[in-house]
Order: structure tokens, then C-alpha cells, then sequence
């Protein structure tokens, strides 16, 4: 749905795939569903992008190693915008996690911070800096998973998702 200044999308997303386990022919089921929010325009050239996803999986490991079923929630925001000190543009998002791994319980969080700005003059050079920040577990047996996940499956998960 698109009404010119607010913008909002659903999506489900399915797949399967090998489980990464030797000798073994498991397979994962993930499943997304989300929705996705945006306010154009808000501002002087400020876009606000809200967003929330719910991931269901099965075959991960918890912290005590036991194959649990995920339910995990995400929620996020994305802020964009042009001209906050002269010609200078930035870019914020800022993500949350939630639910559980079996009896492990999430609670996760990540952030991306930046500013940039070009130049004027003969080759208009670009000058940008940003910091990235995820939170991390600080037990690995405490039943509290605090890593932050990527939400899409890499090949650094093969022996399950460690939180």
C-alpha cells in the first residue's frame, strides 16, 4: 500500500535446506513474516522506515546444546535524512530481538550510526564515518541468549546457531 508519503509492505518468505550436520540428512524450515513501514517526507528530506519480523525455525542448538525450535522477534527502525549541518546527510537504524531458543530466552540488540558529507570544489570528494554496534552474550550457560543474529543463514552457523 502506497498513499504518497506513508508506505507500508508484507512479507513471507520459506525455505529449507540442508541442516550443515555430518552425516545426517535433516533439513531446516525457516519462515519469516514481516512487515515493513515507511514515512517519506516527514521532514526536510527525512524518510522514517519502521519495520517488524517474526522467524520461526527448527534444528537450531541452544546454549546447552539441545536442538530447539527458534521464535524469534525483530523489531527495528531505519532513519535517513539530507541536510542536518549544511550539505551533510546521515543514517541511523536501530534493531531489537526477542523470544526464545527452546528454554533459552533472546533479548538482543544492534545499532548503526552515520554521517557524511561532500564537498564542494573541483572533484566534490565524499566524507563519511559511521560506527556499527551488536550486542554479545556475556554467559554461554545462563539461558539467556544476548548475541545478536543476522536473521539469514551463513555458513559460520554449520554446527548450529551458538548463543
Amino acid at each position: 500500500m502506497d498513499e504518497g508519503r506513508w508506505r507500508i509492505s508484507r512479507r513471507f518468505e520459506g525455505y529449507t535446506g540442508e541442516n550443515f550436520k555430518p552425516n545426517t540428512t535433516a533439513a531446516y524450515v525457516v519462515n519469516f513474516h514481516g512487515i515493513y513501514g515507511g514515512i517519506d517526507k516527514l521532514g526536510p528530506r527525512l524518510v522514517v522506515e519502521p519495520y517488524a519480523i517474526w522467524r520461526l525455525e527448527h534444528g537450531l542448538r541452544n546454549e546447552e546444546n539441545v536442538i530447539s525450535k527458534l521464535n524469534e522477534k525483530v523489531g527495528g527502525i531505519r532513519i535517513v535524512g539530507k541536510q542536518l549541518l549544511g550539505s551533510s546527510d546521515y543514517g541511523t537504524e536501530m534493531v531489537r530481538e526477542f523470544g526464545s531458543l527452546g528454554q533459552d530466552k533472546i533479548q538482543s540488540w544492534a545499532g548503526h550510526w552515520g554521517i557524511g558529507d561532500t564537498l564542494k570544489g573541483r572533484f566534490t570528494p565524499r566524507v563519511y564515518g559511521e560506527y556499527n554496534f551488536a550486542s554479545g552474550n556475556q554467559n554461554v550457560h545462563d539461558g539467556f541468549g544476548g548475541t545478536f543474529d543476522q536473521l539469514y543463514r551463513t555458513g559460520d552457523h554449520k554446527d548450529g546457531l551458538r548463543r
